[in-house]
Order: C-alpha cells, then structure tokens, then sequence
C-alpha cells in the first residue's frame, strides 16, 4: 500500500472545536472507527502514547502534533489530517 492509498477526503478534518486533546482524540477516533479504519482500543492508545511521549512541535507560526498509536489498533493504514480552530492564545491543555 502507498501513501496515496493512505490518504483520502474522508481523512481530513478542519475547522474541528475542541476542549483539549482528550476531546480532541475522541471526536476523532469516533469517526475514524465508523470509517473502519481503527479499532476500539484505539483512543485510549493515542492518549497513552502521548502521555509517555507527547508528539508536539511548537514552530513560530504554527504548532504540530503528530500523535500515532501501534499497530494492532488500527485495521488498515492511514494518515488524517486534523486541522483545530484557530484558537488565540497558546493552552496548556494539549492543544
């Protein structure tokens, strides 16, 4: 499987509102379980993988995260693209 098999319009999410990256992780994790793509195991993989390493990188005019979990919770590779709400300030609640 390539990269262009990895990546569809279904995998991208803009504009998404949420609290903190828990809420972040769940409303994401829903809908890519409802596409097939993960497993039920699957947010709480993300969420303990970046409790051990957290993923971010804080670049001058924009902050990336690149949060992953391991195989065995996900059915077929992908990659989403998850673009939050503009938010004002930088938080410390993981976003």
């Amino acid at each position: 499987m390539g990269y262009k098999d990895m990546l569809n319009q279904d995998l991208i999410f803009l504009d998404v509102s949420a609290t903190d990256r828990h809420d972040l992780f769940h409303q994401i994790a829903a809908k890519l379980k409802a596409q097939g793509y993960v497993k039920d195991s699957y947010e709480d993989a993300l969420n303990r993988r970046e409790d051990e390493f957290p993923t971010g990188i804080v670049f001058p005019l924009i902050n990336v995260m690149l949060p992953h979990a391991d195989p065995e919770n996900v059915n077929k590779a992908f990659l989403a693209i998850v673009k939050i709400k503009k938010t004002n300030q930088r938080t410390s609640n993981g976003l």
